[in-house]
């Protein structure tokens, strides 16, 4: 018992800055890449959260998302733990893709969340953001890459066209701080 209480103050009192952070982002993404099979998939539908048995459950035959799907998230969980949660907003008309992933600390509090646009529609062009989260919730680092689909940044004139709309998009992407929160919590522990 005492030295789990050990282990305990050890987790509190550990560093939450962003390289720490990073290091934990590094290790949960590549248990996710060379572990498939550890993956939960659920899906939006109709309004309702319902477990996937297969990656294409959402696809219809064209590979195009089902009208009835609003969303897909996929999950890995280690030592009984969720680690990394992806989420995609589904585009019916195939001009865009919009995704988010979630890494979350030991102790299920939100840590990182990187957030994607790739799209032709209403602007040509990928939008990544990187948030590093504190154990309190606080914004540590955040960043912003804006490119063209040939890889050329875009000019400050373009960005500030396009911001309200990626923020608008980037707004639709759920972000829990603790995983405990997702409302497909119970699905993806199954």
């Amino acid at each position: 018992m005492l030295a789990s209480l050990g282990l305990i103050a050890a987790f509190a009192s550990a560093p939450d800055d962003v390289s720490s952070i990073q290091k934990l982002v590094d290790s949960a993404l590549l248990y996710a890449e060379q572990n498939p099979k550890a993956k939960k998939m659920v899906m939006l539908q109709d309004g309702q959260w319902v477990k996937m048995e297969s990656d294409g459950d959402h696809l219809g035959a064209d590979d195009m998302a089902k009208e009835d799907v609003e969303a897909v998230a996929f999950a890995w969980s280690r030592n009984g733990r969720t680690e990394v949660i992806s989420h995609t907003l589904v585009s019916h008309s195939g001009d865009s893709f919009v995704y988010s992933t979630s890494v979350f600390r030991a102790d299920r509090s939100l840590a990182y969340v990187e957030f994607n646009y790739n799209g032709f529609s209403p602007f040509e062009g990928r939008v990544s953001r990187k948030n590093f989260y504190g154990r309190d919730g606080e914004v540590l680092k955040s960043s912003t890459e804006w490119v063209n689909f040939d890889g050329k940044k875009f000019s400050d004139q373009a960005k500030s066209e396009n911001a309200l709309i990626i923020g608008q998009v980037f707004y639709w992407l759920p972000v829990y701080p603790n995983v405990r929160l997702a409302p497909y919590v119970d699905l993806i522990a199954k």
